[in-house]
């Protein structure tokens, strides 16, 4: 049943014995003579055509393509600059009529004299219909704004439905049966993964033993590059390139090549793949943050834990600021408890006492903040609660990570914080939070209540299980959609219609 045609459809009610609102026929000679030459039967640029535009405005079909017209009209896009154009005096007297039945049109489609108003569910109302028959939460960000007539959003008025709202709302159905399946599947899969803190020291401890060799091997190409600059013969070559870097010594590290008789970086070890090989020596003999690294290695408890720190080298390298972990690509969504271990150092101020949690460290938001009251020798365990859907698919909204608050906010406050601790002690911020473990464990939900809408169902949800036969298949979709219409039984000719769409859908090869 993954593919089949569960859909929520919302129809419109007619105008009974209402006069319908329309243009007064003058206007016809407007369109004819400069319209139908681009938008008639020969021709139908931007798929729209107004010789057949109904004059008299009696459904929303006829009333979204007038308000096409008015749009186009309005803004001056049509007709086209280079096209014979209306006298003011007309096109005036066209939009002041169009808008006029525009706003008649709104008015008439939604009075239902009387009688209460067939509509679409608005935004608030499709949710927590979707909410209450699947059990899923779907954005419904992308259906048009319910408002219109002051603070209430219910006016039958303000919710009529175009076909392309249509199909707005029946996408939003299937992402929502697709979500209720993958949950409903996966309803008792069990996951964990656990993550040791002290990953993190290994990889500093190697990265300080890369900066002091390659910083060695630096020092030896920049004496070489000087050495041969030395030369008298290169004395010409030298003073040009000094005056073309005005003197500024990394840059005249990159003219090496220039130099007859100063060495290539890349004989030092030093390859940037392409790229000028001088830039990453010039790079290592600075040996970017290296004294905070060490100090990293030396704190009391990098064996059994890891510090948060700040930003000192891009990601890819080396990361001393967040810990990040993401969850695998294969486990399913639902409910998961995330757990942290931590503590903060002896004498940590309390400003510097605050853990971020979230999702995508560089691009993401935090999702929840701690504040951190256990001890080295007593470390807090903090669970937090995850809903992972499927929406998240990327490597950007899996990846969950814990880092110190304001720690690295943006790049310039967290320069500015960098530089005001290296004033201050010579090395860098001081190393306040400490991680012991992150546990990601997912919780199965198999003891929960089945949504309504598959209790209705009564079918296997599985792929695996043979498809159902025609009466079952009838019956459960009878039942579905009884739930869906809260308890009214649908029409014959509609089931018959699912039934219709479910079998050219398992033609088409989609599962049972």
């Amino acid at each position: 049943m993954r593919h089949s045609a569960l859909l929520l459809i919302f129809g419109l009610s007619s105008v009974l014995g209402a006069v319908d609102p329309a243009m007064p026929d003058k206007h016809r000679a407007l369109f004819q003579e400069h319209c139908v030459n681009c938008h008639g039967p020969k021709t139908q640029k931007g798929k729209f055509r107004v010789d057949d535009l109904p004059m008299s405005i009696s459904n929303v079909e006829t009333a979204e393509r007038w308000q096409k017209v008015l749009n186009a009209m309005n803004s001056g896009d049509m007709p086209p600059e280079d096209e014979t154009q209306p006298t003011s005096a007309a096109k005036a007297d066209f939009l002041d009529d169009l808008a006029n039945v525009m706003v008649a049109a709104r008015r008439t489609l939604g009075d239902q004299k009387g009688l209460i108003t067939m509509r679409r569910l608005n935004r608030r109302e499709y949710r927590n219909t979707l909410r209450e028959l699947l059990g899923v939460e779907i954005n419904v960000a992308e259906l048009p704004p319910d408002g219109g007539s002051g603070a209430f959003d219910t006016v039958g008025s303000n919710l009529f439905m175009s076909a392309n709202q249509i199909e707005q709302y029946q996408a939003l159905g299937r992402e929502a049966l697709e979500e209720a399946f993958a949950w409903q599947t996966s309803a008792s899969v069990t996951k964990k993964l656990h993550y040791e803190g002290e990953t993190t020291t290994p990889k500093v401890r190697d990265f300080v033993k890369y900066q002091i060799d390659a910083r060695d091997r630096a020092q030896k190409w920049a004496k070489a590059v000087e050495e041969a600059a030395a030369e008298p013969e290169n004395r010409e070559i030298v003073a040009k390139i000094r005056e073309e870097v005005k003197n500024s010594e990394s840059r005249f590290r990159r003219e090496w090549a220039r130099i007859p008789g100063a060495p290539n970086p890349r004989a030092f070890g030093f390859d940037k793949k392409g790229e000028n090989d001088a830039d990453l020596a010039n790079d290592s003999l600075g040996a970017a943050w290296l004294k905070y690294h060490e100090h990293y290695t030396q704190m009391p408890d990098v064996d059994r834990g890891a510090y948060l720190g700040v930003q000192t080298r891009h990601p890819a390298e080396l990361n001393v600021n967040y810990i990040e972990l993401l969850v695998p690509f294969d486990w399913p969504v639902g409910d998961y408890i995330v757990r942290v271990r931590a503590a903060a150092v002896k004498g940590a101020p309390p400003e510097r006492r605050f853990l971020d949690f979230g999702i995508h460290a560089r691009t993401g938001k935090v999702l929840n903040t701690f504040e951190i009251s256990g001890t080295m020798e007593h470390p807090q365990t903090i669970e937090i609660p995850l809903t992972l859907t499927r929406g998240h698919l990327t490597h950007e909204n899996r990846s969950l990570f814990f880092r110190e608050k304001g720690s690295w906010d943006t790049n310039e406050e967290g320069n500015r914080k960098r530089a005001e601790a290296v004033k201050r002690n010579g090395i860098g911020p001081e190393l306040m939070l400490w991680v012991d473990w992150i546990e990601v464990e997912r919780v199965p939900n198999a003891t929960k209540p089945v949504p309504p809408g598959f209790a209705a169902l009564q079918l296997p949800l599985d792929d695996k299980s043979p498809a159902p036969e025609a009466a079952e298949l009838r019956a459960a979709l009878q039942r579905f959609a009884a739930e869906a219409f809260r308890g009214t039984a649908p029409p014959t000719d509609y089931v018959d219609r699912l039934m219709r769409l479910y079998d050219v859908r398992r033609k088409a090869g989609d599962k049972p």
